[in-house]
């Protein structure tokens, strides 16, 4: 096969010989020339000098003076030009957005050719269309037409149509302004550089120091390049066109589009071969193989496992094979797929800043700034959490100091801080000094993020540096993150010097949108060593270059061809009649590409994605389907296309895990002997190093065996998250610290306990506030001279909060008066003996810590706050402890526990009832919160002590029963909020 670089070298090579030297050759881009420099050499015999070779932007910008701006320039001062003539007073950030989109218009103007005051012509001059637009095809005249017919002068403009026109009015103004001011600072940009060289060329004005000239693998050019190009090779220049007869002959064939158009040209007409080449008649059959995945990822896997299988042939090189990317998402994963039998891979593709780890780092960092407050109370900055831990998670972050940065990860959700100072990160980490640090101006916000880009600069450096085996030395080794460092350098470089050029004034908010809108648009090109190793490029790095294996991923409609972009002011119809680009130029531009690949392979593998994403619709695209539905079927369900020309062979393929419901495995422990050991230390011993179960553990071996042994045996604790606002689960924790506090502080300043009806009146309102705040804090471990500020969901759990503590006041006021003998700072003890299936006596150390115990005459309440969804309700004592009884009541199980603690620590005169305060039936009236057994009020606990007792040493010989193992519940219901369910599922 004889690439089409190598046969553009033989023609050169032929009709120039020994005078390269004076020759310049043009290609469309700066990848083929590398290929065609490396083909001349390789094709020559004997020593030449190299032709000077050029992409086409390089050889157009050489023809004008002017120079071409970069996007932030150009923006910049579309900027200023926008406000004088429309004095909308809009900011930098807010035009910055639809300035680029503006920008792309003006340049596609030019690059058309268009005449810009007939474009934005005001539509009250819709009379004259007919008579004005001379020049223009009936169909062009007719999209125009209808398009202004919207904007008829009878109709009454109002809303989206009369901004639309006072808009429109002015964009010829800011059009003509912004060209102008740009002359005259010698600068331009694409689409205006290429319309001053055409009409220097069309009035025969142009001139130029190329000398001879060859353009080669050109397909589509705008109007304005067409005029340049055709101007050139009226005066002798040569042009090589990359076409087959295949898509040219056959008109419904988008591929052939512009070379149809062409071979009528005036000058390009004569340029084709004849006959035209036909690559796809071979023969030697090409194979097309049509994969299907299930995911995108799996697209990238397939792919290292067929070019693994493929590397094993000592035939196979490396530098014919390309990966071609459309989705340039895949790089990475495409990257880390391939196999190690690749050992050289060349990128040629740009890749979005956006979707770097270095940028979602500068992201953590301005999200920093943006939420941090100041504490009047510690006269400290404070910065959120989420920015916080983010950035602490972050790989820049660990990589360096791993230990540290997990410590401070769990030290600061187990304080559960909404918001952190910076004193309270550990550690002498390089980057937080520069991180944690308020930044207030937006001069400290630039010096703020090159700094953090410095030291990790220097951080990568030092880690990069390696010994050359053979002098030695340390060396420097090039790095990713460098490069991307890099660029975010100039473009924070950049950024500043032209708001100081065009002395804009950049407040620390609105440089923060800037950013965000400027850096996701920069792309990091990918360089190395071109004609070494497999290749990896994007759709349009493809141009001009052939191989022989060609791996295309996401073959999806959408992504190749890509998906209409809308990024205009200039409406479909006026394009279409202006003859601006529009999606057929780019659909027919892709489809050249595509087609412009196959003609030359012999092995083809293009993947799609079945499933439908998030702007993926799992649709294959229409270029596959233009193969199948133009191939010839036969046996076996194999394709050939096309018969009638040439010798395709495509097959097709679905890769796809089966789906298959498989239920889990049940899963159990047994109580092998280090389990027993665990399991055991919940038994009383002489030495006192065992551990007392609590009525919350014995409800948690209740609901489900295997979740205690987790939390209990095996110890596997819950991952710790620092949470903002309050959940369920600590919503009553703090009704409950609240109600502790105000009573203890009322007992404490007057040195009584017994609370008469109007104290509990009286500890409505600032006493009561003044506990909940406290509560909170307690909760958010917040110093009290930091204050705590109430905001989000925590305003309305404080007001529920609020709202019970003062009906528990109001039901105490009615219940006083009594004396408060406990509020959770005691905990009760408890030694049950509780002898094994062979009546060994051992003993069963038990804890309680009860919400409040409180006495009125004979009669002590122990009381338990709950704020779920807990009855007071009781079928019978066996029921508390029945795991298979739908309705188990776990509260009164626990009330009851708590009394028998109290109970068994008393002399037992005295009559103790349990009782539940809770948040179903709190603002009942009457309110009683004494259970009901049956029909039945537990006045006395002594009654059912017996039986409590009974079930509960059963249910503690079970616990302890070598034999019976730790087994997952049946009820699924009770596995919602498990924490350990993705383990036994």
């Amino acid at each position: 096969m004889q690439t089409f670089v190598e046969k553009v070298a033989d023609n050169v090579l032929l009709k120039y010989g020994s005078q390269t030297g004076e020759l310049t050759v043009v290609f469309p881009n700066r990848r083929a020339g590398v290929f065609f420099r490396e083909a001349l050499a390789r094709q020559a015999q004997g020593v030449l000098w190299s032709p000077r070779i050029l992409a086409f932007e390089d050889f157009i910008r050489e023809l004008s003076p002017l120079q071409c701006a970069d996007q932030l320039t150009l923006v910049y001062t579309l900027y200023d030009v926008f406000q004088h003539i429309t004095r909308r007073g809009e900011s930098l950030d807010q035009f910055y957005h639809w300035g680029t989109m503006l920008l792309h218009d003006f340049s596609e103007i030019d690059h058309a050719l268009v005449n810009d005051r007939d474009l934005f012509s005001n539509i009250r001059d819709i009379k004259e269309l007919e008579a004005h637009f001379d020049y223009l095809t009936e169909e062009q005249l007719e999209a125009i037409t209808r398009f202004w017919k919207n904007f008829a002068p009878s109709a009454a403009f109002s809303g989206a149509k009369a901004q639309f026109i006072n808009l429109w009015s002015r964009l010829h103004e800011v059009y003509t302004a912004f060209g102008e001011k740009l002359r005259q600072q010698g600068l331009a940009y694409e689409g205006m550089i290429a319309r001053e060289v055409a009409q220097a060329a069309s009035q025969h004005q142009l001139t130029h120091h190329f000398g001879q000239l060859v353009f080669a693998g050109f397909n589509a050019f705008t109007p304005a390049e067409e005029t340049i190009v055709s101007w050139f090779v009226g005066e002798q220049a040569d042009i090589f066109w990359d076409v087959d007869a295949l898509y040219v002959a056959d008109k419904q064939q988008e591929a052939g589009t512009f070379f149809r158009k062409y071979s009528n040209h005036k000058v390009f007409g004569s340029t084709f071969e004849q006959p035209l080449p036909s690559h796809f008649t071979t023969e030697v059959a090409k194979k097309m193989h049509l994969i299907a995945t299930t995911l995108e990822v799996g697209q990238a896997k397939k792919l290292g496992e067929l070019l693994e299988t493929l590397s094993q042939d000592k035939a196979f090189n490396p530098e014919k094979t390309v990966v071609v990317l459309p989705d340039e998402h895949l790089l990475f994963p495409v990257l880390h797929s391939l196999p190690d039998t690749i050992r050289r891979i060349n990128v040629t593709m740009g890749y979005p800043l956006r979707k770097t780890p270095l940028y979602s780092l500068m992201e953590d960092l301005l999200t920093l700034q943006e939420d941090k407050r100041y504490n009047p109370a510690s006269q400290q900055y404070e910065y959120h959490h989420t920015s916080v831990l983010s950035i602490l998670k972050h790989p820049y972050l660990v990589q360096y100091q791993p230990e540290l940065s997990f410590e401070n990860v769990q030290r600061l959700s187990r304080e559960n801080q909404v918001y952190i100072r910076k004193d309270r990160l550990h550690g002498d980490h390089a980057l937080y000094p520069l991180i944690f640090r308020p930044v207030t101006e937006v001069d400290g916000m630039f010096d703020y993020l090159r700094n953090i880009l410095t030291q990790i600069h220097d951080l990568v450096h030092e880690e990069e540096k390696a010994t050359d085996e053979t002098s030695g030395e340390e060396i420097i080794l090039p790095n990713l993150e460098q490069e991307l460092i890099y660029h975010f350098y100039i473009q924070l470089n950049r950024l500043k010097s032209i708001a100081e050029e065009h002395q804009l004034v950049l407040t620390t908010p609105v440089f923060m949108k800037l950013f965000r809108q400027v850096l996701p648009q920069v792309r990091v090109p990918f360089t190395g060593e071109p004609l070494r190793g497999l290749q990896v490029m994007g759709v349009l790095e493809t141009r001009n270059l052939d191989f022989e294996h060609v791996f295309i991923l996401s073959m999806n409609e959408g992504i190749y061809p890509p998906a209409e972009s809308t990024s205009s002011f200039i409406p479909g119809s006026l394009r279409k009649g202006f003859g601006l680009p529009t999606q057929d130029r780019q659909d027919a531009v892709y489809a050249y590409t595509f087609f412009r690949l196959l003609q030359k392979a012999r092995h083809v593998y293009c993947f799609y994605n079945t499933e439908a994403q998030p702007q993926l619709s799992g649709e294959p695209s229409r270029f596959l389907y233009q193969l199948m539905y133009e191939s010839e079927r036969l046996p076996g369900g194999v394709l050939r296309y096309p018969e009638r020309q040439g010798n395709m062979i495509i097959t097709q393929q679905t890769l796809a895990l089966p789906v298959q419901a498989i239920p889990a495995p049940p899963l159990h422990v047994l109580k092998s002997e280090a389990v027993k050991r665990k399991l055991f230390q919940y038994l009383k011993r002489a030495d006192n190093d065992y551990i007392r179960l609590t009525p919350s553990a014995l409800n948690t071996y209740l609901d489900c065996r295997l979740k205690f042994y987790f939390k209990y045996v095996a110890e596997m604790k819950e991952v710790e998250t620092l949470q903002a606002d309050i959940d369920p689960a600590t919503f009553g924790s703090i009704l409950h610290k609240a109600m502790e506090v105000v009573y203890a502080n009322y007992m404490q300043e007057h040195q009584t306990a017994v609370v008469e009806p109007q104290v509990c009146l009286s500890l409505k309102g600032r006493p009561l506030e003044k506990a909940i705040s406290f509560a909170f804090r307690d909760h958010f471990q917040i110093e009290e001279d930091q204050g705590f500020t109430f905001e989000g969901k925590n305003l309305i759990a404080r007001e529920i909060i609020t709202k019970m503590a003062n009906r528990i006041l109001d039901l105490d006021a009615a219940y006083a008066p009594f004396e408060i003998l406990g509020l959770e700072e005691k905990e009760y003890y408890l030694d049950l003996p509780v002898p094994d299936i062979q009546g060994k006596p051992r003993t069963v150390p038990l804890r309680g810590i009860v919400d409040r115990i409180d006495r009125k005459g004979q009669t002590i309440r122990v009381l338990d706050y709950k704020t779920g969804r807990d009855e007071k309700q009781i079928k019978d004592i066996p029921s508390l402890f029945n795991r298979d009884e739908p309705q188990r009541n776990k509260a009164a199980m626990q009330a009851m526990f708590y009394a028998l603690l109290y109970y068994e620590n008393q002399n037992k005169q005295e009559q103790v009832v349990p009782g539940l305060i809770n948040a179903r039936n709190i603002f009942e009236d009457p309110f009683d919160p004494r259970f009901m057994l049956q029909k039945n009020t537990v006045n006395d606990f002594s009654i059912y002590e017996s039986d409590f007792i009974q079930h509960l040493t059963g249910l503690l010989q079970e616990l302890f029963d070598e034999t019976v193992p730790f087994d997952q519940t049946d009820d699924e219901s009770k596995c919602g909020f498990c924490p350990y369910a993705s383990i036994c599922y």
